[in-house]
């Protein structure tokens, strides 16, 4: 089961599908790219999102004990602390991805807050400096 899941998953990764023609506004940078290239250090990298999950599926499937059940076939067998330590690493990981996802999203915010103040104080001056010229 652990060996077709980490297929399944290491097939997600191939983009041999023709791309969709699709346009993404810049302000919407957290969605999912629909390119097959893509900047490696991306937040948009499907490689960057799953990562975290693909470490846990191959920590539980070298961890883990190939058995031959009597009814359903093959198996995993999992020593609860080695299952334990593995979920323990996927929540710190998906914890640690999702600050760096908020912190860098936040940031952003305060970029774009910035730049639109800016941008309305700038106006305003502007219709100011119009007013004095009519009167």
């Amino acid at each position: 089961m652990i060996e077709s899941e980490s297929a399944a998953l290491a097939n997600c990764f191939n983009l041999v599908a023709t791309p969709v023609a699709s346009h993404i506004h810049p302000f919407q940078q957290f969605a999912s790219t629909l390119y097959s290239r893509v900047d490696p250090n991306s937040h948009l990298d499907i490689v960057t999102k799953l990562s975290e999950v693909q470490r846990f599926i191959t920590k539980l499937n070298n961890r883990g004990t190939e058995v031959e059940t009597l009814t359903s076939g093959p198996g995993m067998v999992f020593t609860i602390k080695d299952f334990n330590e593995c979920v323990q690493i996927l929540c710190r990981g998906l914890i640690k991805y999702s600050e760096r996802e908020m912190r860098s999203r936040s940031e952003n915010f305060a970029k774009k807050e910035a730049h639109y103040v800016n941008l309305l104080y700038v106006k305003d001056r502007q219709i100011e400096n119009l007013q004095a010229r009519i009167t």
